[in-house]
């Protein structure tokens, strides 16, 4: 019945008036519109006339991560944070998603809503996001996934056999226009792009939770790889603290590279704070193998 629906819907779209859609909406000033005005750029460009109204339908693929995949986060560290405890991995609290004062927009979030944003599998790629410059200290906190985590992937072309190639070629244009619009470079003083990307996971991609717990998206610093995000009591649900790394790291080329890892962190002493572990110790054995000792 879904499939029959898209294909009803497609017959409604003109690849030229699309193009020109498309055209059109890379050539607004962002900076002077709203979120709302925003929303009604983007819904323009994907909803056509049909017999049952002014409709847009998309495919959004929802793909899981198994249990015992890892994901990865990084944060930033003072480079004269050398003193164990670190202060900026002390806690806990320091290893989630950071609290909602300090957050201003991201990829999905609007400021002051805090989301946790990792990468899975490729810690590599949650370093690139971040731009660490080699040499640099940082955290590299992992988790674990407790259970299956299913994730809205947005952007994702569909190649369906069902549809014929004139059908494939509309339903690619709009997914190329979301993932485009999603993965805009935004730097100082061009944040509001985020409204943008914002806009369409929260009005498109935001399906209820028995069937998505997490928002899968391409990397921008790493394409082409993937990034997740969770809204907190998701992630603290779904994930478990498997420890914290403290790490720099050196390129070799544009497409290698590694990590020197000096200490790890798991577990808590009487104060709540992160105990420490050097490499070699049993902790660091046990939680992350791959660490090789020099």
């Amino acid at each position: 019945m879904f499939q029959f629906d898209i294909k009803q819907h497609l017959k409604y779209v003109e690849i030229h008036d699309l193009h020109e859609k498309i055209c059109a909406f890379r050539e607004l000033p962002f900076s002077r519109l709203n979120k709302t005005e925003i929303a009604k750029h983007i819904s323009n460009v994907l909803c056509f006339d049909t017999p049952n109204g002014n409709v847009a339908i998309l495919t959004p693929r929802v793909g899981s991560y198994p249990r015992g995949t890892r994901f990865y986060r990084v944060r930033r560290l003072e480079q004269t944070d050398t003193k164990f405890p670190l202060s900026g991995m002390r806690s806990e609290s320091d290893a989630w998603n950071p609290p909602p004062h300090v957050v201003r927009k991201g990829r999905l979030n609007r400021e002051g809503e805090s989301l946790l944003y990792t990468t899975p599998i490729n810690p590599k790629v949650a370093v690139e996001e971040m731009q660490i410059p080699d040499g640099d200290n940082f955290s590299l906190i992992v988790y674990e996934a407790m259970e299956e985590i299913r994730a809205t992937t947005i952007g994702a072309r569909c190649n369906d056999e069902n549809l014929t190639s004139n059908e494939q070629l509309k339903l690619n244009m709009l997914n190329d226009f979301l993932a485009h619009e999603f993965t805009r470079d935004v730097g100082s003083g061009t944040e509001y792009l985020y409204d943008i990307s914002e806009t369409i996971a929260k009005d498109y991609f935001d399906l209820p939770r028995d069937i998505q717990d997490a928002w899968c998206y391409p990397s921008v610093a790493d394409r082409p790889m993937f990034n997740v995000c969770l809204r907190p009591e998701v992630a603290r649900q779904k994930l478990s603290l498997v420890g914290v790394q403290i790490a720099s790291r050196t390129h070799i080329d544009e497409n290698s590279g590694y990590f020197h890892v000096k200490c790890v962190a798991s577990g808590f002493d009487d104060c709540g704070a992160f105990v420490y572990h050097r490499i070699g110790s049993e902790t660091q054995k046990k939680l992350f193998p791959e660490i090789r000792s020099q």
